[in-house]
């Protein structure tokens, strides 16, 4: 078992997200993983710190978050990273833990970076108004 805990994120914008975790130097031989879930708690049933578990849908008792994605690492003082595509601009949820090597309660802190790169909507939009046209055409040939 192992402990966890969270942090929020908002996006302003549609965005490309690369989330990479780390253990600090205390917590050297930790392996750790992340959730990542779409949305903030709307319940008053979360548990701030909880036993993280990898890919768990809900796991520290929150209410109206989706479950997105996770990543861990089986390898002592190794990293997790996860490259969400395409997000939509708005809240997210994610839990950061792992599993202490050294011992069970050892104090430390995870090393968290994010970086978020703006979806090209020149590109979004291009394929949107393709796609209409392709249907227009569809319901004009049914038609004649």
């Amino acid at each position: 078992m192992h402990g966890s805990d969270f942090g929020l994120i908002h996006l302003d914008s549609a965005a490309n997200l690369s989330i990479t975790l780390s253990a600090d130097t205390v917590l050297g031989s930790a392996k750790p993983g992340f959730s990542l879930l779409q949305g903030w708690d709307t319940g008053t049933g979360f548990r701030r710190i909880a036993t993280y578990i990898n890919n768990a849908h809900n796991s520290n008792g929150t209410v109206g978050l989706s479950f997105l994605n996770s990543a861990a690492t089986n390898t002592a003082a190794g990293s997790a990273s996860y490259l969400f595509s395409n997000l939509a601009a708005g809240d997210y949820t994610m839990f950061v833990g792992g599993n202490a090597t050294l011992a069970i309660g050892a104090a430390g802190k995870y090393v968290v970076s994010l970086n978020a790169a703006l979806v090209d909507l020149a590109a979004a939009a291009w394929l949107f108004g393709s796609a209409l046209a392709g249907l227009g055409f569809m319901k004009t040939r049914k038609l004649g």
